[in-house]
């Protein structure tokens, strides 16, 4: 949790193929529930339609909520807040990624713009990094009080879609051993053992 690692990116950037589902880029659900594979199909088609820059800008907006939860966590656990804005021009900027937002940055980039994300709810970036990535941090925010509403949306999301219950397999807070801790005492049994 002190900075974001490429896991943490890539759980965010994985979760967007979930989200849009939330923020309606799809069209009604046909007569019959969709097979996993026929959902992310769908999904896909979804994030497909449109032009490039509108894809970039909704993956970005998207980041941005995310890393907002994100850093409000950091902040509450008085750890070093390092943006995901800051984070990929720390680690992509050689790359020729240049701009003041998210959406600057994916849209001067030479990985991303070919990047084709998850082929079926099987994949690693879902099967990995929401349970591991996303999942802990909405755990840390429940200790903190923080709301987390767009990341428990497509935890919950990823559940539904993969008939996996991510919040009781992935790390959190009690499976952690740290139950009961409030984030004082969390800090404390970081630092202190």
């Amino acid at each position: 949790m002190r900075a974001m690692s490429r896991g943490g990116i890539v759980a965010l950037w994985a979760a967007t193929a979930v989200a849009a589902f939330v923020i309606g880029w799809i069209t009604p659900p046909p007569q019959r529930p969709l097979a996993p594979d026929e959902l992310v199909a769908s999904l896909r088609s979804a994030l497909g339609e449109g032009d490039v820059i509108e894809r970039q800008r909704r993956t970005a907006s998207l980041l941005e909520q995310l890393d907002a939860e994100r850093l409000a966590i950091v902040r509450a656990f008085g750890l070093p807040e390092v943006s995901i804005l800051e984070w990929v021009r720390r680690y992509y900027g050689h790359l020729g990624m240049e701009g003041d937002s998210l959406y600057e940055m994916f849209s001067t980039s030479p990985v991303h713009g070919v990047t084709q994300g998850p082929r079926t709810i099987q994949s690693r970036l879902i099967t990995e990094d929401i349970p591991y990535g996303l999942v802990p941090l909405a755990s840390f925010a429940g200790v903190a009080g923080i709301p987390t509403p767009t990341m428990d949306a497509l935890i919950t999301l990823a559940e539904v879609v993969s008939e996996t219950d991510y919040r009781h397999t992935g790390r959190t807070v009690a499976s952690l051993g740290l139950a009961g801790m409030g984030v004082a005492e969390i800090e404390r049994y970081v630092t202190d053992g």
